[in-house]
């Protein structure tokens, strides 16, 4: 210890002697550090930390590929087909996000908020249930219900368990709130979180036509394959879905 302690002093007297070679040294050791630790945080937030929801390693996203397109996306009938007949996954959902003025009441202003539209599994898929009110059923596709985040619950509605049961509006659309997802539950993006929950039919209600999205005209056929792929990996590890 004493041979180490008088290395470290001599060290340090060296350093000391030479201000601007110690300074350059320093700097070049910050910057490297830095760069290091931001990229290794990138990367465990985009594909080491697991997603908020149970079993999360085990979901993939599914998309389509042909000649003219390599990562395409379905149409919601191929949707319809693949989630009935699939037997290597035990459920399959679609959604999309849908940018979208949000009012907690049909008088207020407005604000930007983030909606996803979702098929009505989407909560028993992905194995969570809201924390208050209920999850959407089978039979409301098409009708103007919601169910909002616990960080929007709390910000707009000061966390009030009335807000169960209120009519608010997206997009001058008036719908009515049935649930408030689960706080641990962010979503099934790290970098994007949405606001609220609505049911894929009534998505065209809060967006203009000509800026629909959810395709309507079956894509698949002879010319395309549906691949998937783990929802926190790059796509070009992608393998194909059998």
């Amino acid at each position: 210890m004493r041979a180490i302690w008088t290395d470290i002093r001599y060290g340090l007297r060296m350093l000391a002697a030479s201000p601007g070679f110690t300074a350059v040294a320093i700097l070049s050791l910050a910057i490297g550090i830095g760069a290091n630790t931001s990229t290794f945080s990138l990367a465990d937030a985009m594909f080491l930390r697991p997603l908020t929801v149970p079993r999360s390693s085990e979901i993939v996203r599914v998309f389509s590929t042909s000649a003219a397109e390599r990562f395409g996306p379905l149409s919601y009938p191929d949707y319809v087909d693949i989630r009935d007949q699939a037997k290597t996954v035990s459920g399959l959902l679609a959604c999309k996000a849908v940018p979208a003025g949000f009012s907690k009441d049909p008088k207020s202003p407005a604000r930007p908020r983030l909606a996803l539209a979702v098929s009505t599994n989407f909560f028993d898929v992905i194995g969570m249930q809201p924390a208050l009110g209920r999850a959407f059923r089978s039979d409301e596709g098409q009708r103007p219900v919601m169910i909002i985040s616990e960080q929007l619950w709390r910000s707009e509605f000061g966390g009030d368990p009335s807000a169960v049961g209120r009519t608010v509006s997206l997009s001058k659309v008036n719908f009515t709130v049935i649930g408030v997802a689960p706080k641990k539950f962010s979503g099934l993006e790290r970098f994007v979180h949405e606001d609220s929950y609505i049911p894929l039919g009534v998505e065209s209600q809060i967006t203009p036509q000509g800026r629909r999205r959810i395709r309507l005209k079956r894509r698949l056929g002879p010319s395309r394959t549906i691949w998937s792929r783990p929802i926190r990996q790059p796509i070009v590890g992608a393998e194909p879905w059998r």
